[in-house]
C-alpha cells in the first residue's frame, strides 16, 4: 500500500468520525464529495497561512527584526505557496498539507526561539497550526504534526526558562502577560473560525448530496417502474406470437409454411432473448437485482437445462449429456436456481450454436466444502469452433464477441456472457473459459451456495412425462392467451377448465379438486396473488403455478409468499411448459 493510499484511508476515517459526531451521512457513495470538500478546505487554509505569514513578515520587518522576517518568508510564506502549487499540480492533500505543516512548525520554532521563548506571542500559532493539520491531514498524520510541534515546544521550554535570555527581544514582549494571553485568545478564535468553516462546507456538501440522492432514487424508481410495465406489455403479445406460431406449425401440412413459421418463431425468440438481456443488464447496473435464496437441487437444475436444450441439440445431431458429482446429487443447498439455470442455458445455447458435430456436456462438481457453505463449479463443454486466445477475456464484457465475423455468421448481441459474469460475481463466484481453437471450449462458473436442510422438493423433470387426463384450472383474463394455453395443454392430453379472473378461480376451487392451477398475476376483479391466498385458505394443497408476463425478481418473491409453488414467465415455449408441468404432475 502506497503512502498516498494510506493517507486516503486515514483521511476517510477522520472524516467519517467527524461526520458521525455531526450526525452527517458517511457511506462510501459520498466519499468523492467529501474529498472535494476537503480539497476546498485545504486551499482555504493554505491561502490563510500565506496571508498570516505575510502579515508577520511585514510586522517583523517594520520593527527591524530582519532575521525573524526572513524566517517568516523561508519557513512560512514559501512552504504555503509550494503547497498551493502542489495542489494545483494534482498532488494529494497529504503531500501539500504535510509539506506546509512541517515547514510552518519549524518556522514557528525559530521565531519562538528568536522572539522570547515560551513567552513569545508567536507560540500561540502552534494551536492554529495543529488544528489546521488535523483538518488537512486526518487523524494519523495530524497526530504526527502534533508530535513534531510538541518536540519543538519542549525544546523551547528546556532552552529558555519562563523569563530566560532571548537572542532578539521584542520591545513589548517581556513582562506583558496580557499580550501573551490575548495572542492565545486570538489564536483560539481563529481555530474556532476554521472549524466552523470546515463544518459548514461539509453540511452544505452533504445537503447537496442528499438532494442528489433523492433525485437519483426517484429516477431509479421511475426507471424500474417503466421497465416492469414495458416488460409486461411486451411479453403479453410475444406470448400470443410464439403460441400461435407453435400451433400453426403443428396444424400446417405445408412444408413451405412450416419453414416460414419456424423463422417467425426464431425471430420472436431472438427478440425475447434480447429483451431479457437488456432488462437483466439494466437491473444489475442499477444495483437493484437481488438473488433468491431458496432450496436448490443441483441435479434437478441440470436436468431442467438439459430438457430445455434437448430439442435444439437433437436438431443439429449433437449429443447432450449430464455429468454430476455424486456428492451433489442429494446435497441440500440454498441458492438462486433461476439465475444458475440462466447462466447454464446461455452457455449451452452458445455451445450448441457454435458446434457442428460432436457433443455438449453439462457438468457440475463440488469444488470446496465448508461447514455452512459449498463452492460448486458448473461447466458446459462442447466440441465446437473454440475461442481465440486473445478473445478469451473480453468475451465476458458487454456487447463483445470473439470476432466481428461471429456476429454476422451466428448472430447474438454479446450480452449473455456479460450477464453470466455479473450473476456469478453476485453469487460469490467467477467465470472463465478453457478453449482450443477448432477443438472446442469449456465455459465454467463457480457459485458459493449455503448449506440447506432436507425439504420436500419438486421432482426432477428429466425423462418425465405429463400425466394424461390431469385436470388443470387455467386462470387467465386475456382471450388470446386463454385460447393458446388451452390448446397447448389439451395437445398434451390434459383436461382444461378456464377461469377469467381470480374471483372465478376461487369459486371453482371451492367445488372441484384440480391436479394443478396455472394462475396469471394481473387480472381484473381479483389478481392472482389474492386468489392464491384465498385458495390456500380453503385448505387446498394442489400445486399453483404462476404463468405471468411479470418477469422481475420481486414478482417471484410475491408469488412464493402468496403460496404459489412455481413461476413461469411469459412467453413460454410449449416444450418448456411441458417440462415444468412434468415436475408437478408426472405420469
Amino acid at each position: 500500500m502506497t503512502a498516498d493510499s494510506s493517507h486516503r484511508i486515514f483521511l476517510r476515517d477522520w472524516q467519517d468520525a467527524l461526520a458521525d459526531r455531526l450526525g452527517l451521512p458517511t457511506n462510501a457513495g459520498q466519499l468523492a464529495l467529501r474529498q472535494q470538500v476537503q480539497l476546498r478546505i485545504v486551499y482555504i487554509l493554505q491561502f490563510a497561512f500565506v496571508g498570516s505569514w505575510i502579515l508577520y513578515l511585514v510586522f517583523y520587518a517594520a520593527l527591524g527584526a530582519f532575521l525573524s522576517a526572513a524566517t517568516c518568508f523561508i519557513f512560512g510564506v514559501l512552504p504555503s505557496v509550494v503547497a498551493l502549487f502542489l495542489l494545483r499540480s494534482g498532488w494529494s492533500t497529504a503531500t501539500a498539507g504535510l509539506t506546509s505543516s512541517l515547514a510552518s512548525a519549524t518556522g514557528l520554532f525559530l521565531l519562538t526561539f528568536t522572539t522570547g521563548g515560551v513567552t513569545s506571542p508567536i507560540s500561540s500559532w502552534y494551536v492554529v497550526l495543529i488544528t489546521g493539520a488535523f483538518i488537512q491531514l486526518g487523524m494519523r498524520l495530524g497526530f504526527l504534526v502534533t508530535f513534531y510541534c510538541t518536540v519543538l515546544l519542549l525544546a523551547v521550554i528546556f532552552a529558555f526558562p519562563w523569563h530566560g535570555n532571548r537572542l532578539y527581544e521584542l520591545p513589548f514582549a517581556a513582562g506583558n502577560a496580557w499580550y501573551l494571553y490575548s495572542s492565545y485568545i486570538v489564536a483560539g478564535l481563529v481555530c474556532a473560525l476554521v472549524i466552523a468553516l470546515y463544518v459548514r462546507h461539509f453540511e452544505e456538501g452533504f445537503r447537496f448530496l442528499q438532494n442528489a440522492e433523492e433525485r437519483a432514487t426517484a429516477a431509479s424508481q421511475a426507471k424500474a417502474s417503466f421497465l416492469a410495465n414495458m416488460s409486461h406489455e411486451i411479453r403479453t403479445p410475444m406470448n400470443a406470437i410464439l403460441g400461435l406460431t407453435y400451433l400453426l406449425e403443428r396444424e400446417s401440412a405445408d412444408e413451405g409454411q412450416k419453414e416460414k413459421l419456424d423463422r417467425i418463431a426464431g425471430s420472436a425468440n431472438h427478440l425475447l432473448g434480447l429483451i431479457n438481456d437488456i432488462l437483466d443488464l439494466s437491473k444489475i447496473e442499477a444495483d437493484s437485482l437481488e438473488l433468491e435464496r431458496t432450496n436448490l437441487n443441483v441435479k434437478a437444475t441440470l436436468g431442467d437445462v438439459a430438457s430445455m436444450m434437448s430439442d435444439r441439440a437433437r436438431e443439429k445431431g449433437l449429443g447432450l449429456t449430464e455429468e454430476i458429482d455424486h456428492s451433489l446429487v442429494d446435497l441440500p443447498l440454498l441458492g438462486d436456481p433461476l439465475r444458475i439455470k440462466q447462466i447454464l442455458v446461455n452457455y449451452a445455447s452458445n455451445a450448441i450454436k457454435f458446434t457442428e458435430r460432436g457433443r455438449v456436456v453439462l457438468r457440475a462438481r463440488l469444488e470446496e466444502r465448508h461447514e455452512d457453505r459449498v463452492k460448486v463449479r458448473f461447466e458446459v463443454e462442447d466440441t465446437g469452433i473454440g475461442v481465440p486466445e486473445e478473445a478469451r477475456e473480453r468475451i465476458f464484457d458487454a456487447f463483445e464477441q470473439a470476432e466481428a465475423g461471429t456476429t454476422r455468421k451466428y448472430g447474438g448481441t454479446g450480452l449473455g456472457l456479460a450477464i453470466a459474469k455479473r450473476f456469478a460475481h453476485l453469487m460469490g463466484g467467477e467465470v472463465g473459459v478453457v478453449s482450443r481453437t477448432g477443438q472446442g471450449s469449456t465455459f465454467w462458473f463457480t457459485a458459493l451456495l449455503k448449506r440447506g436442510s432436507v425439504t420436500k422438493a419438486a421432482p426432477d423433470a428429466a425423462g418425465m412425462a405429463l400425466r394424461a387426463g390431469a385436470r388443470i384450472l387455467l386462470v387467465e383474463d386475456n382471450a388470446v392467451n386463454q385460447e393458446i394455453a388451452r390448446v397447448v395443454l389439451e395437445n398434451a392430453h390434459l383436461v382444461v377448465e378456464i377461469a377469467n379472473h381470480g374471483g372465478e378461480a376461487v369459486e371453482k376451487a371451492k367445488d372441484s379438486d384440480y391436479d394443478l392451477v396455472i394462475m396469471d398475476m394481473q387480472m381484473p376483479v381479483m389478481d392472482g396473488l389474492e386468489a392464491t391466498r384465498r385458495i390456500r385458505a380453503l385448505g387446498k394443497t394442489m400445486p399453483i403455478l404462476a404463468m405471468t408476463a411479470n418477469a422481475f425478481q420481486e414478482d417471484r418473491v410475491k408469488c412464493r409468499e402468496a403460496g404459489m409453488d412455481d413461476f413461469i414467465t411469459k412467453p413460454v415455449a410449449p416444450p418448456l411448459l411441458y417440462a415444468i408441468l412434468a415436475r408437478w404432475i408426472p405420469e
